[in-house]
């Protein structure tokens, strides 16, 4: 007889899991080193669409009340932690870059 829990199923799944969020860590890091700011923003846009498809379909009662308008905002914010996450991976990336091409302009401007 089978159960329903597997645990090296769980333990792949997991892993799997890791992969694809560390993926997409290192691919935001990756496109948010371009020279143009849009590649960058790529993954944060894909990830906050998703999140509004995910806060569209949580079920309403039709006489929607505090409750169920409470409950889609809830699914809006936790659906967004991810856009907010590669954004602060963006904004770290930029940053970092804009400091050391300050720092390269400043190092010519001691050379001349």
């Amino acid at each position: 007889m089978q159960s329903g829990f597997n645990f090296f199923s769980v333990i792949a799944r997991g892993a799997i899991l890791l992969f694809v969020i560390a993926g997409a860590i290192v691919g935001q890091m990756f496109l948010s080193k371009a020279k143009s700011k849009l590649p960058g923003l790529i993954l944060p846009a894909l990830a906050f669409v998703f999140s509004i498809i995910m806060a569209l379909n949580v079920p309403v009662p039709y006489p929607a009340n505090f409750g169920a308008a409470m409950t889609v905002l809830l699914a809006l914010i936790l659906s967004n932690i991810q856009t907010g996450i590669l954004l602060a991976i963006y904004f770290a990336v930029r940053a970092k870059r804009k400091r050391r091409r300050g720092e390269e302009r400043m190092k010519l401007q001691e050379l001349e």
